[in-house]
């Protein structure tokens, strides 16, 4: 029989591959609603995607599509939980403009009931600075 923090955690892994499976499909619809309103993601590197953003809103409607506007598919290698905490491991490929992303991380998850609250992103940072560099691309 499973104790509360098990249930939670397999509650948790559940929300995680769906969230992962809802990136794969391009359906950000799905994606965000498994995230608080006031959803933050941490990704480390020296890239202009890396730092802190806050805010579901901001992160699906403003960032995202400057980050992946050709869509982000997401191999999931590892996902390991306890309790409030998934941990997930991952490689991603995406495109842009001709140029092929393939990235790998281990993210951090937090919860606060059934959504993602908090996410650090532990990214392998030579392929996130050569596909993405300093500067954000031109708007438009």
């Amino acid at each position: 029989m499973l104790d509360d923090t098990s249930r939670r955690g397999e509650r948790n892994k559940a929300i995680v591959r769906a969230l992962y499976e809802a990136y794969n499909r391009r359906d950000y619809e799905a994606a965000f609603a498994h995230k608080a309103e006031d959803y933050t993601i941490e990704v480390t590197g020296t890239s202009w995607v890396s730092g802190r953003f806050q805010g579901r809103d901001y992160v699906r409607h403003e960032l995202l599509p400057r980050v992946f506007p050709e869509g982000v598919t997401f191999r999931l290698r590892n996902l390991v939980a306890e309790g409030d905490v998934v941990m997930a491991e991952w490689e991603n490929e995406a495109h842009r403009g001709g140029s092929v992303y393939r990235g790998r991380a281990v993210e951090v998850f937090e919860f606060e009931g059934d959504k993602i609250k908090r996410v650090r992103a532990y990214v392998d940072p030579a392929p996130q600075m050569a596909f993405f560099g300093e500067r954000p691309p031109a708007s438009g």
